[in-house]
Order: structure tokens, then C-alpha cells, then sequence
């Protein structure tokens, strides 16, 4: 971070420099400084590589810390992240802040549209499950939780998914 300060005094306008500077102080969890560097950032340079990927992720950070006003800004970002780039791990970033901010409808647009290009995504599969549980859509909760038993059976979720599978079943009242 001292060598990145020192740099960018002497090259103020260098993107490079305010981006790694962002990132820094992100992963500090310094949310204020990061944000300042990243939309520095992206002042600097508007196509920027993955400066709205990374100002929607850091938004989300902000608003799951319990800022709920930062959650328009992150998918403000994170759309124009999609639209900029439309990969996996930019539709992953933008449905989970719609799960974390309760829009699990179109949290399941962006998860399947992860699974459409990869089926086997064991992330969005179980993304999928967890969304379609809290719409209580939970025949298809049932669905996607089955899939990921194949998935996590050796894993340390493998019990919360059987919970979660039952729970669907009992609530649809198959008992059995």
C-alpha cells in the first residue's frame, strides 16, 4: 500500500495505480478509502477493466454489513458488469446481492442463466435451491436440493441440504 501511495502521488492519473490501491484497501475492509480508489478508478478510465464488477462487489460488502441503502448501487454496478462483460462470475456476483437483498426472482434469472451455460455449477445449484426455498417455490427447491446431494455428499453442507430437502417436503406435506 506505502509503495502504491508513493506511486500515485508522483502519477495521479494512472488507473492501475488507483485500482490496486481500491483493492487493497478492500480487502482491509477500509470500505470508505476503497470506494474513493475505485471510483477514482473508473474517473480515470471508464473501461476500466471489471471496475463495475469490482464497485458492485464492494457496495455489496457494504450494504451485507447492514447499510441497506448501498444495495441500488451494487446492482447498479453489477449490471452494468454483466452488461459489459456477461460472465459466469458476474451474473454469480449479481444474483447473490438480489438473494441477499431478498429479490429471489430475479436472483433465479441470474442463476439460471449460470446453469444454462454450466449445469453442473454446483454454486448456482445450490444459489438456486436456497432462492427457490425462500419464494416457498419448494417443489422446485426440492429439485435443485436433490441435485446438489450428488454433489456435497462428501462435503460439510451435506447435512443443512437434507435439512433444507425436508423441511421442502414437510412443507409441502409429504410427511413420508
Amino acid at each position: 500500500l506505502c509503495m502504491y501511495l508513493d506511486l500515485v502521488s508522483h502519477l495521479p492519473d494512472n488507473a492501475f495505480l488507483t485500482e490496486r490501491i481500491g483493492q487493497i484497501y478492500a480487502r482491509r475492509k477500509d470500505w470508505k478509502k476503497a470506494v474513493f480508489y475505485i471510483k477514482k478508478t473508473l474517473a480515470l478510465e471508464p473501461d476500466y477493466p471489471r471496475i463495475h464488477f469490482t464497485l458492485g462487489h464492494l457496495y455489496r460488502e457494504m450494504a451485507e454489513e447492514g447499510n441497506n441503502s448501498y444495495w441500488e448501487k451494487a446492482l447498479k454496478h453489477l449490471d452494468q458488469a454483466v452488461l459489459r462483460d456477461n460472465t459466469v462470475e458476474c451474473h454469480m456476483e449479481r444474483g447473490d446481492a438480489y438473494y441477499n437483498k431478498g429479490d429471489y426472482a430475479s436472483a433465479c434469472e441470474d442463476f439460471r442463466w449460470i446453469l444454462a451455460r454450466e449445469p453442473e455449477n454446483q454454486e448456482a445449484m445450490l444459489s438456486m435451491a436456497y432462492a427457490c426455498l425462500c419464494m416457498k417455490a419448494y417443489e422446485t427447491a426440492v429439485q435443485w436440493f436433490e441435485k446438489c446431494l450428488n454433489f456435497f455428499a462428501d462435503s460439510d453442507l451435506y447435512p443443512g441440504i437434507c435439512a433444507r430437502t425436508g423441511q421442502c417436503y414437510e412443507r409441502m406435506g409429504d410427511l413420508q
